[in-house]
């Protein structure tokens, strides 16, 4: 028995027993007496929060309500008190939980909740999400199309580039040959392939069609990437120039040198010149006409060479 009880009802027993003689019979008030021991008799069971012979605390995770002689109960799942609760108010919610009637539900998903308590569970920062029940702002994971910006932050991944799967990664660039106007982007097959005839080049990452140039033998017109045109030829981009005078070129060449000089002409330089006297000129090249034979200026051909001096062709 507790001491607080024993020294209560032994000054009772002392009451009684000094008005119990003949004289005094009768002058006990036996309704107030009688009030007296219940009350250390109340007095006597454990307080909210203790129980047990020597009225231990209850424990952590446990409670006890009421006065009286019952075991401290566990906290409803999910939850946890202080040493000592005298409550189920005081068996606060786990992290990642949130108070629901008298239980704790699981923070919904795309929120989270830090502490102990029966505060409401919090967002997770824009771009991020989280399954339900998560206990901390580190189990907000930046979306597809996010990227991690410091410990609580996603930012949005810019034009020319994406990002396919959640997670803190960077976002990675458009491959080259593609490209994209559109921020946030979550699939790479957002990232739009140049036009036929067309490239970046070497360039990734890139966020408007017009990185797409034109390559080499093609050039743009009407918004196409055209093959270069009979006698010209076309270095890429938008660039189209007329092959030199007195020269000739099939359709898709790429650079002035692939120009061939007309018959009769050869190269010097960067210029087609007309073939002289005694030569004859084809494919670029000047070849001198044979010994003892000559041809007018603008030759082409061997047979334009005609013997002289008494020579006869052989």
């Amino acid at each position: 028995m507790r001491a607080a009880c024993r020294l209560c009802l032994l000054a009772l027993l002392r009451v009684c027993t000094a008005t119990a003689g003949p004289a005094t019979a009768g002058s006990v008030d036996l309704e107030a007496f009688g009030g007296r021991v219940r009350k250390c008799v109340a007095d006597c069971a454990c307080p909210p929060g203790s129980t047990g012979a020597a009225c231990v605390r209850c424990a952590a995770g446990f409670f006890k309500a009421a006065h009286g002689p019952a075991e401290c109960r566990p906290c409803p799942a999910n939850s946890s008190s202080p040493a000592g609760a005298a409550s189920a108010r005081e068996c606060l919610c786990a992290p990642g939980r949130l108070r629901d009637g008298a239980g704790c539900a699981p923070c919904p998903s795309d929120f989270y909740k830090a502490a102990h308590g029966d505060a409401g569970c919090t967002a997770c920062p824009h771009g991020a999400y989280a399954p339900a029940g998560t206990a901390g702002v580190e189990g907000c994971v930046c979306g597809a199309g996010f990227t991690a910006n410091g410990p609580i932050a996603c930012v949005q991944c810019a034009a020319g580039t994406f990002k396919a799967a959640p997670g803190p990664a960077a976002c990675e660039a458009c491959p080259a040959d593609t490209y994209s106007t559109m921020p946030q982007l979550a699939d790479p097959a957002g990232c739009v392939h140049c036009q036929a005839n067309s490239s970046t080049g070497t360039q990734t990452g890139r966020t408007e069609s017009s990185a797409c140039e034109c390559d080499a033998g093609f050039y743009m017109s009407s918004n196409a990437c055209t093959l270069c045109t009979q006698n010209y030829y076309c270095p890429g981009g938008h660039l189209i120039y007329k092959c030199t005078e007195h020269a000739h070129g099939a359709a898709g060449l790429s650079a002035a040198a692939a120009c061939v000089c007309d018959d009769g002409y050869y190269r010097s330089g960067a210029t087609c010149t007309a073939c002289p006297a005694n030569s004859f000129c084809a494919a670029d090249e000047r070849t001198a006409c044979p010994n003892d034979s000559a041809a007018p200026g603008g030759s082409s051909t061997v047979d334009a060479c005609v013997c002289v001096g008494g020579f006869e062709r052989v």
